[in-house]
């Protein structure tokens, strides 16, 4: 059975929003990335100095299916995440993924997972995509639904 292409606006009004995220990393010193512009060298020698050498992913288990839910039910699926990642191994650090305006943060984690790895973790956590940094570039990356990646920034 052949997978299709989604419009995953049908499920989350939000979606145009993601390739403008800002990902703020705490830790010393923290640094933002802005998907709306190029990686500069100082993000990558963040990433680099977070201990991502390679290739990564940023996920969350905030809001599943692009559903706003309160603070609680959110930090309860977030500790949820990051307790079977503990278990699991997974060596990860927390993002917060905000919109440019900083009215709209989720908690997201970096995990040094495969892009599979990470694809079904966040379908398990019924998120609708993932960012993925491949060495060079970010890309958004659908999970729950199917929708060919996108190459941010996307003017790039």
């Amino acid at each position: 059975m052949g997978l299709h292409m989604q419009n995953p606006e049908h499920i989350d009004p939000d979606w145009a929003r993601y390739a403008e995220t800002v990902l703020s990393f705490g830790g010393q010193p923290p640094f933002e990335v802005d998907l709306r512009e190029n990686l500069t060298a100082s993000a990558r020698a963040g990433f680099r100095n977070r201990g991502f050498r390679r290739t990564f992913a940023i996920l969350t288990a905030h809001d599943p299916r692009g559903r706003n839910l309160s603070a609680d039910e959110n930090s309860v699926l977030q500790g949820r995440l990051e307790k079977e990642l503990q278990e699991a191994g997974v060596r990860y650090v927390r993002v917060d993924a905000c919109s440019v305006d900083r009215k709209h943060c989720e908690c997201s984690v970096a995990l040094d997972v495969d892009q599979d790895r990470a694809l079904e973790i966040a379908v398990k956590y019924d998120q609708m995509a993932i960012f993925w940094y491949d060495g060079d570039c970010m890309w958004l990356l659908g999970a729950i639904v199917r929708t060919d990646p996108i190459r941010l920034p996307r003017s790039a």
